[in-house]
């Protein structure tokens, strides 16, 4: 059967209503107490004005079929892209979450050819390059620029061979002219005596 046309099916009380026909077509009012089971593609129309409250309690599709609505508004929708976010990362409680928009691990003992240069970076996230500016000085290009130049830097420097050996990083926006921007971020490695190219250098962006 290619097409079935059903003027109403009303009050059906079973468990399931299951339509394999090529076409199910209604001109009045399909109500089921059980579930209807769609293999294809469920369209909508009264060929007299748009819908925009389709009173459906859910809709439920498995596998790669796709429930498309055109016009209207759908409300209290639940999507694979918004399922659980906060279950599936292990955070509780109701305090925002907030991405982290670039991050770069890198060696800055090697040489930078060319430079700037990605050869000594060993992972990254929208980074386009890192840029040796002379001994412990870098710079940071982003591949994607950010929202803004007021992001917040983390960090962590791994290097020495004890415990006593100190690294700070800083970003000197004032005599050092160090670029602070929404394409690039510069800073330098201070050790205690002179600056330092880090053998390990992380670097993540929060905008």
């Amino acid at each position: 059967m290619s097409l079935l046309k059903v003027n109403e099916v009303q009050n059906y009380n079973g468990s399931s209503l299951t339509l394999t026909a090529s076409t199910v077509s209604t001109s009045a009012q399909l109500n089921t107490g059980g579930n209807i089971s769609v293999t294809g593609s469920i369209n909508v129309s009264d060929d007299s004005t748009t819908r925009s409250n389709l009173g459906l309690g859910s809709i439920a599709t498995q596998d790669s079929s796709n429930v498309t609505i055109t016009g209207g508004t759908i409300s209290n929708a639940t999507t694979a892209s918004t399922v659980n976010i906060k279950a599936s990362i292990n955070a509780s409680g109701d305090a925002p979450i907030y991405a982290c928009r670039a991050w770069v691990n890198f060696d800055g003992t090697l040489t930078f050819s060319p430079n700037p240069g990605t050869n000594a970076i060993n992972a990254h996230g929208n980074i386009s390059s890192i840029e040796d500016l002379g001994s412990g000085k870098f710079g940071v290009n982003f591949d994607v620029d950010m929202p803004h130049s007021n992001y917040a830097v983390a960090h962590s420097i791994e290097d020495g061979t004890g415990f006593n050996d100190l690294r700070v990083m800083n970003q000197d926006d004032g005599a050092g002219g160090q670029v602070r921007s929404v394409s690039k971020y510069e800073f330098y490695i201070w050790d205690g005596t002179g600056l330092n190219d880090p053998e390990v250098m992380s670097l993540m962006f929060f905008a």
